[in-house]
This record gives C-alpha cells, sequence and structure tokens, in this order.
C-alpha cells in the first residue's frame, strides 16, 4: 500500500505540474493563446475557461475527502487531454509530433494517478451517508 501511495503522489503531483503549466501559459500569454485559438478555429475565451476549470481541479484533488467530486475532476482532464491530443494530431494543420507527445505522457500520468487513487480508495474503509458512499 505505501508503494501505491507513493505512486500514486508522484503522478498526481506531476500531471498538476502540467495543468498549471498550462494554466500560467494560457493566462500569462493570452495573446498566444488567441492566436492559436484563431488558428484552430476555435473562440479565445475558450482557453480562459479551461484554465479556470483546471485551477478548481486541482484544488479538488488536493482537497481530503469528496470522491465523487475528484472522479468528475479525473473525467474532467481526460477530456481536457484527449481533446488536446485529438486537436493537435489529427487536426488539418498537422501538428509537429513533438507539441502534441507531451499530452500523451500526461494522459498516462493522469492514468496513473487515477488508477493509484481507486486502489487507495478501495483499500480504505468507506464511510457512508443514507446508503451512499463518500
Amino acid at each position: 500500500m505505501k508503494a501505491t501511495k507513493i505512486i500514486y503522489w508522484i503522478s498526481t503531483i506531476l500531471i498538476i505540474l502540467v495543468m498549471l503549466f498550462t494554466v500560467v501559459q494560457t493566462l500569462a500569454h493570452p495573446e498566444h493563446s488567441e492566436a492559436f485559438g484563431k488558428q484552430v478555429q476555435f473562440p479565445g475565451y475558450m482557453f480562459k475557461m479551461l484554465a479556470i476549470a483546471k485551477i478548481l481541479g486541482i484544488v479538488a484533488i488536493l482537497i481530503p475527502g469528496y470522491p465523487r467530486v475528484r472522479e468528475w475532476v479525473y473525467a474532467g482532464f481526460t477530456f481536457d487531454l484527449v481533446g488536446a491530443i485529438v486537436l493537435f494530431a489529427g487536426s488539418a494543420l498537422s501538428f509537429p509530433f513533438a507539441l502534441w507527445v507531451p499530452m500523451v505522457l500526461g494522459l498516462v500520468l493522469l492514468a496513473i494517478s487515477y488508477i493509484t487513487y481507486r486502489k487507495i480508495l478501495m483499500a480504505t474503509p468507506q464511510k457512508t451517508v443514507n446508503n451512499e458512499s463518500y
């Protein structure tokens, strides 16, 4: 169990750093986000909205408890990374391999974090409120 927790925290911290990097890039350099948005035909506000959602997701992952919220955060981060991979890899703009591979690695880190999170969650006794596990 100790090894699982270590793997969980390492992968979780790395995925948080990946998400924080994208948030900082979006908010610190909005002109780059808007230029990229025009290139891929996305509205400029979409990236700001995603950055705020990522910040909220990071906070939700770090707060203990609330497993259902954490599940939603993992789903949201997965949608974000898969969407980015599809955008970069499947785009008619043909972005170079070096630009979208880090997103695949982020998705792998996210999967490791989620799998180890589920193992830890299943190994701990669950509290129930109104016959619902939390």
